[in-house]
């Protein structure tokens, strides 16, 4: 079982993007000797608060109005590894795994920018594949370090149908700017591959709880973001 925070960042195409933080409730299984076959298994449930800005063009130029959001989301994944024993601290694990996401935004109201709008909640998941290669190596006897490089691939997804209504519009009255009530549209949603490159600590509190930290960047094309995430995970 394990609890934790994270930290998120992201950008939009138009110089836009968003940021927040979160914390999670989740929960794992694993079959992890030092050398040969691996397995692991997790559940995990979150609640998370979002500041967002959304840029959008204005004459020659743009402008921004921005929100606060806050939404849940829960996961699954499965994990498959061969560990590796370089020398008597280090280990090498080349891993495949599969991963479901499902995540609800709820609805915002914008301020700032010529056209701040009301955004309506949303949902959407995906089911993401990664193989990867991941090191730790103890530093003492109650420290690890640990790093992964690995390569996503988006197997499926449901991308969210977003709506929403400019303010301006006065959406509850018959005027001439209705055109601008309940604009909508489908996201493209995450794009199809990306890189991700992590590296983190861990460190053992006790017989049967340890504290992680680790931090997590992200890259591909039209995508740039990144997470930090801290947890204390408890055996039972």
């Amino acid at each position: 079982m394990s609890i934790g925070g994270s930290l998120i960042d992201g950008d939009f195409d138009r110089s836009g993007g968003y940021d927040g933080h979160g914390f999670y409730l989740g929960g794992y299984f694993q079959h992890a000797p030092e050398e040969g076959f691996q397995f692991r298994g997790s559940g995990v449930v979150g609640l998370f608060d979002l500041d967002v800005d959304r840029t959008y063009a204005n004459g020659s130029g743009t402008a921004t109005s921005s929100g606060e959001t806050s939404g849940e989301s829960w996961g699954v994944d499965a994990r498959l590894g061969w560990s590796f024993k370089l020398d008597d601290e280090t280990f090498l694990t080349p891993f495949a795994q599969i991963s479901y996401n499902h995540a609800s935004v709820d609805g915002w109201t914008e301020s700032g920018g010529l056209f701040p709008a009301h955004i309506n909640g949303f949902e959407s998941s995906t089911t993401i594949s990664r193989i990867g290669l991941s090191a730790k190596s103890f530093v003492s006897e109650t420290t690890t370090v640990f790093g992964s490089v690995a390569w996503a691939h988006v197997l499926d997804a449901q991308n969210p149908t977003v709506t929403g209504s400019l303010l301006v519009a006065e959406c509850d009255d018959s005027n001439p700017l209705q055109a601008f009530c309940n604009i909508g549209g489908t996201s493209d949603g995450v794009i199809d591959d990306w890189a991700e490159v992590t590296i983190g600590t861990r460190v053992e509190l006790s017989a049967d709880a340890v504290f992680d930290l680790s931090v997590t960047g992200m890259l591909g094309e039209d995508l740039l973001g990144g997470a930090i995430k801290a947890c204390i995970s408890k055996a039972f």
